[in-house]
């Protein structure tokens, strides 16, 4: 909100002043230097709109179109922004910025989870990036995404060979972040969900035990206990036509299989969940991407 009220400001402002004929507002450089304002203030589809307004008095040029396509991808308009840096890969595709947009179109993939898609975009794009710098920002974004995918030792593997060369202190310390992340995914125990459905089967409740669900796992146990003794006794009392002991044993049985179905669930939720607080200090530590 105090942005947005910055910006009006600052556009009134510029405004009464090329009125007055102090600043001439409506020229290409002021014009620049207003984008320039409101993509510092995180106004970036404004700063979006006003480069391309730069753009459309002075032509459009590649370093201008990369800087409209970072608007775009930080405003929350990918599909634009990936547009963008196409355009200035196959313009220049050996030039150095277009490094920069390879990389942005792979770290959007990142950004919403693709991180199959991201991967296989930056392999293909591996060939066509030669500076040092470029290359080595690649392989960590490459990692990033091994990580998400649980490739685990190949993530620990690649970085130990990339944390050889003389990386920028910034790279290094990102590299050494992740390979901590690689080496902490491979001391996960996972337990077993088949395991949980069998113990489930001979002891109700006890597989959501293991899991480590001890509530969940000691109310199944009493309840398919009781609906098993209520099913028992009516039967011992009025025999095999006993329709309350048909229904106690139709309830039971429904309660007995949710039991070793939810028993396997429990387990692999919590495998996940360990998968995910690893991953997660990726977001917590990890800024420089």
């Amino acid at each position: 909100m105090m942005s947005m009220i910055r910006t009006v400001c600052v556009a009134v402002l510029f405004s009464v002043m090329s009125l007055q004929g102090q600043v001439q507002y409506f020229s290409p450089q002021n014009i620049f230097r207003f984008a320039d304002h409101l993509y510092e203030s995180g106004d970036f589809l404004l700063a979006a709109g006003e480069y391309q307004r730069y753009a459309y008095l002075q032509g459009m040029t590649d370093s201008l179109r990369y800087r409209i396509a970072l608007c775009r991808q930080r405003g929350g308009d990918p599909d634009l922004a990936m547009q963008g840096y196409q355009k200035i890969i196959e313009t220049q595709p050996f030039a150095p910025l277009s490094d920069r947009a390879r990389y942005q179109q792979a770290f959007l993939y990142t950004q919403r989870g693709d991180h199959r898609p991201a991967l296989d975009m930056i392999e293909h794009y591996s060939a066509f990036i030669k500076m040092p710098e470029a290359v080595w920002r690649m392989r960590l974004l490459a990692n990033l995404n091994r990580l998400h995918l649980r490739q685990w030792r190949a993530a620990e593997t690649e970085l130990n060979q990339l944390l050889i060369q003389a990386l920028p202190l910034d790279l290094d310390r990102g590299a050494q972040k992740l390979r901590a992340v690689a080496v902490e995914g491979q001391k996960i125990t996972y337990k077993s969900p088949a395991l949980a459905g069998i113990m489930s089967a001979v002891v109700p409740g006890s597989g959501k035990m293991y899991a480590g669900r001890w509530n969940d796992g000691i109310y199944s146990l009493v309840l398919v206990g009781l609906l098993a003794y209520q099913s028992y006794d009516s039967f011992r009392d009025h025999g095999i036509e006993s329709t309350k002991a048909w229904i106690y044993t139709s309830v039971g049985s429904v309660f007995y299989l949710g039991n070793i179905y939810g028993s396997v669930i429990a387990v692999k939720l919590g495998n996940q969940q360990k998968e995910v607080d690893v991953l997660a200090k990726i977001q917590v530590e990890i800024g420089w991407f």
